[in-house]
């Protein structure tokens, strides 16, 4: 179980890893600016996308982004409470501590406002999901739905950052073809269902990186 000063070194460790993070953004940022603009004409080259010209029209574009869209959440949320059947023995543990944090303020053994989950009596289990789903749990009860939702939500905007950085430095053409990937990538549709504390961990390294680039490109993204 974390202590205070465990939980002390962590947000050092922490803060001193960002700080290096900034630090080598600063020095290499005229660097990485240049190779981005290298891969970006590199991919936008018109020998590439000559059959998708079409796609470079605004409104063609974003039309076609809509329905990928609307493809990706459906093939997520249609029958999202039956499949896959019935709840994994991870998404239980991790939804009753979100039931108890969200009646109690406390984990599921009475920790208060955990940093880390007591993982069956001997290991550890993340807090983030958990601390997610209590708005769906209090609004909705514990049930399959408001236990997978939040997942939902997360999978879709971790898809739309991959969207929005492969358009930026691709092309939107290589941003239509990386979003259908991604919408009918079973993968992708899998861990989107199944509230699994691990499944949230590609999708905010995706915003990470994102917005990491993002900085970059223009130092008040630091915001």
């Amino acid at each position: 179980m974390f202590n205070s000063q465990t939980f002390a070194n962590t947000f050092i460790y922490i803060l001193l890893f960002i700080l290096v993070i900034i630090l080598f953004s600063v020095l290499n940022k005229k660097r990485i600016a240049e190779e981005c603009k290298i891969l970006r004409d590199r991919w936008q080259n018109p020998r590439i996308y000559s059959l998708l010209e079409a796609f470079e029209n605004p409104r063609a574009f974003w039309c076609i982004s809509a329905i990928l869209f609307l493809l990706a959440l459906f093939v997520r949320v249609y029958r999202l409470g039956a499949v896959p059947v019935g709840i994994n023995m991870d998404e239980a543990m991790g939804m009753v501590d979100a039931k108890a944090l969200a009646d109690y303020g406390t984990d599921r053994l009475g920790m208060h406002m955990p940093v880390h989950f007591t993982g069956r009596g001997y290991g550890q289990m993340s807090v983030l999901l958990s601390y997610i789903a209590v708005p769906f749990i209090k609004l909705f009860g514990l049930n399959e739905i408001s236990v997978r939702v939040p997942l939902v939500i997360i999978s879709m905007l971790g898809l739309t950052v991959i969207f929005l950085y492969v358009k930026e430095f691709m092309g939107k053409s290589a941003g239509l073809i990386v979003l259908f990937l991604l919408a009918i990538n079973p993968w992708h549709i899998m861990q989107a269902r199944w509230a699994l504390d691990c499944n949230v961990f590609p999708h905010f390294v995706a915003l990470g990186i994102f917005f990491y680039i993002k900085v970059l490109i223009k130092s008040r993204s630091y915001i």
